[in-house]
């Protein structure tokens, strides 16, 4: 799915499982070179499992998003299996999660990023 616009400071991708999560974060990485002061939210709904490639490329876009532009990144619906690899891997440190597409809203429209 492509990047979509969740309000008016929030952009969002509904990822997929591999190879389409890659080309998903990668669009959206372009999409963000427009739109340096969004938050970011990805629904991880219908993806079942990670692989490193999708990892790294979570990991440059945790840096664009949070360490470049100062905005947020909510890793929304994660389903259990991918949060395991997560918490094995200790990224889970890195990353904000909420249980759905709406607390992630609520996250960014209602915390100060940072």
């Amino acid at each position: 799915m492509a990047v979509q616009n969740w309000s008016d400071s929030v952009v969002g991708v509904s990822l997929e499982n591999h190879p389409q999560f890659n080309q998903q974060v990668d669009e959206l990485l372009a999409a963000l070179e427009g739109n340096p002061s969004a938050d970011v939210l990805l629904d991880f709904a219908s993806v079942h499992y990670i692989n490193s490639s999708n990892i790294t490329r979570l990991l440059k876009l945790r840096e664009r998003v949070t360490v470049n532009q100062n905005r947020r990144l909510v890793l929304c619906s994660v389903v259990t299996d991918v949060r395991d690899v997560m918490r094995i891997s200790a990224l889970d440190r890195n990353f904000a999660f909420a249980p759905d597409i709406r607390a992630g809203l609520d996250m960014v429209h209602l915390e100060p990023p940072g």
